[in-house]
């Protein structure tokens, strides 16, 4: 073998190796296990052969400040092996097909779940767009009554239209005394 055929097998070599470090070190997976906090969630391993037992790797999930989710069962994640050992795991990505908008425009963003139709959507227009689940309520600060839109009807027994038909009850029956004119002395 000549030195060039050498150099050229040492390359491909390397080359598999390098892939195969990556190949360690970023993994596209599925969770099997999440928790709220993130701390003990755990990913499907990815094994070798077809007699390899199933196994996870305990992973810690880390997300954006001030954001956190806790993502069902086989929501595809990507785990980086920190510092390259496989018990230093951390998922840095989450994302799923199953749930959430698939019509969203270039810029747009959208914060949903696993509930259908509930999306919080950051329009391309500048727009916040609220939309819950059917039949259920948005609120604001702890409210329990939701929130009432522009030209939505009041329905007759609701309170407010009870203490409108009072006062305007009240209104109607009030007499008046008939207008005085004052002098002066």
């Amino acid at each position: 073998m000549t030195g060039y055929e050498l150099l050229r097998q040492a390359r491909a070599e390397f080359r598999d190796l390098v892939r195969q470090m990556i190949a360690n070190a970023l993994q596209f997976t599925r969770f099997t296990r999440s928790s709220s906090s993130g701390a003990r969630d755990a990913v499907a391993g990815h094994p070798t052969g077809p007699d390899e037992e199933r196994y996870d790797y305990e992973v810690r999930r880390l997300q954006h400040f001030g954001f956190r989710s806790v993502p069902p069962a086989d929501t595809v994640a990507l785990r980086v092996a920190a510092c390259g050992g496989a018990t230093n795991g951390v998922t840095v990505a989450e994302d799923s097909q199953r749930y959430g908008p698939s019509d969203l425009e270039h810029g747009e963003v959208a914060l949903f779940n696993t509930v259908e139709g509930l999306v919080i959507l950051l329009d391309k227009n500048g727009s916040v767009r609220v939309r819950s689940a059917v039949g259920q309520k948005v609120e604001l600060q702890g409210g329990a009554r939701g929130i009432a839109r522009l030209g939505d009807e009041i329905a007759a027994a609701s309170a407010l239209a009870t203490w409108m038909g009072q006062v305007e009850k009240a209104l109607n029956a009030r007499t008046y005394p008939p207008e005085r004119t004052l002098t002066g002395s």
